[in-house]
Formats: structure tokens, sequence, C-alpha cells
């Protein structure tokens, strides 16, 4: 009887444990799904920056931390539309939309995906910024890329097992150790002195291997 007395105690201190877990396992579902909610127009804006940029995608924790940011920026757009939705209600096909408030916050999260990776592909804001001497540094996501976004010439590609290839790069990678060069007018260079330009008969163009690379030359045409 003693045995018996003992045990049950604790078997029911683990079910009301076991009760209490899965209360708050509930209460956090329901905290994240909340916050889920909250973050969507965000998230949305920062799938659209991530598709029409080169940058690589961060850690979640950092996708949060930008879903959060597109969050604030949609949020302030809506209060103001809804601002200017009042002042001119006659404007009914505007104030029906204004009054769609799915619909609204959609459109603000593509706008402003798009927006943000404009500007991160033409470099405009910190172009300003290094007129203003406030900083040199650029918003592309490296040296590699800005140069070749901005070097719009012919090149010559020096290969890792010595050959050289000079061609105009139609395409090319974001990454110096992944990705594709696509070189159209494509010609081999031979050394016998002087450079020699042996043309790539009866070929559009010429995939090379980002890591076959060991260095690029820009040709100044302007000469």
């Amino acid at each position: 009887m003693r045995h018996l007395q003992t045990t049950r105690p604790l078997v029911e201190f683990q079910i009301v444990d076991l009760n209490f877990e899965r209360i708050n396992v509930d209460f956090i579902s329901k905290e994240a799904l909340s916050l889920l909610q909250y973050l969507l127009p965000g998230l949305l804006a920062s799938w659209v920056f991530f598709g029409i940029t080169p940058y690589k995608k961060p850690s979640p924790f950092e996708r949060i931390i930008q879903a959060l940011i597109f969050t604030l920026f949609i949020q302030g757009a809506i209060q103001f539309t809804n601002l200017k939705s009042q002042s001119c209600a006659d404007k009914f096909s505007f104030s029906q939309l204004c009054r769609n408030e799915i619909l609204l916050v959609i459109l603000f999260a593509l706008a402003f995906g798009v927006i943000f990776a404009i500007l991160a592909n033409k470099d405009w804001i910190h172009f300003v910024l290094r007129k203003l001497s406030i900083t040199k540094q650029s918003s592309h996501q490296s040296v590699w890329y800005q140069i070749l976004n901005r070097k719009v010439t012919y090149i010559v590609l020096h290969l890792n097992d010595g050959r050289r290839l000079y061609g105009w790069p139609q395409d090319w990678p974001d990454s110096p150790l992944s990705g594709h060069f696509y070189i159209v007018q494509a010609s081999w260079l031979i050394d016998s002195g002087e450079d020699i330009y042996l043309p790539a008969a009866n070929v559009d163009g010429i995939l090379i291997s980002a890591s076959s690379v060991h260095w690029i030359e820009f040709m100044n045409m302007e000469q």
C-alpha cells in the first residue's frame, strides 16, 4: 500500500506537466501564426527583391528582419493611402481600391519589392552617397559584379590552362566561384610576338566556367 501511495502523486504530476506543455505549445503556435500573418507583406516584398537581384538569400533571421522593414514601409504606405482616400471619397474607383485592404497590401508589397530591386541593381542610392563623400561602397554584392555590370566592353579571359579568349560578354556569372561566361564574337588569342586573333569559326558563342578563369582584361574601345 505504501508503494501505491507514493507512485500515485508522481503519475498525477506527470499528467499535469504534460498538459502544461500542450498549452504552452498552443500558445506559441498562435503567437507564431499571428506574427507570420503580420510579416506576410514583407515576406512577399522580400521574395520579389531577391527574385530580380543577384543577391544571395540571407539567413532565416535576416530574412525576418528584412521582412519586418518591408512591412513597416507597406503599413506606412497603407496608412497614407487611407488618409488620401478619405479626402477624395468622391473618386469612387480610388476609394473602392483603398477599401480592399488585401489587394492594397499585395500591390504595395510587389511595388516596394520592385522599387528596392531597381535601386539596388542601378546603384542609384549609393551613387548619390558617393558623390556626397558619405561612403565609397556600392549597392552591388561584390566588386566582381560591380565591375562586370559597369564595364560594358570587350574582354579577354585568361584561362587557368594559359589560353586567352577575346570576345563580348553577353552573359556573366554573379560570382567568380560559380556560373558561366557566355562569350560571343569570340576569338582565341595566339601569342607569337604580337597577339593574333583567331576567330572561332561557325561558333555563335562559347560558354566558359567562371572557375576556369584566372583573370580578366577589359578592353579600352575608345582608342
